[in-house]
């Protein structure tokens, strides 16, 4: 996966332009996850390949050999697929 670096002099432009930026994260009182820039609009499958990519290194760091719960804010990408 590549990563990015945005600049915050470099988001905007003047009054006139406004840019909008998705992150996908995760949390657990272990350690924080992956933070993923998300290009485009994300629907249920994009939503399920980031999932895909970033989940299972946090579970594996943080979970190894322990339960876990996924939890999510049940918005509609979440549960559409």
């Amino acid at each position: 996966m590549k990563c990015v670096a945005v600049h915050p002099g470099r988001l905007g432009g003047g009054n006139c332009r406004k840019i909008s930026v998705m992150f996908s994260g995760c949390i657990s009182c272990y350690g924080v996850g992956t933070l993923v820039l998300i290009y485009g609009i994300i629907d249920s499958r994009k939503y399920v390949e980031v999932l895909d990519v970033n989940l299972w290194r946090v579970v594996c760091k943080y979970f190894a050999g322990r339960p876990w719960i996924f939890q999510d804010d049940n918005v509609p990408v979440h549960r559409s697929f």
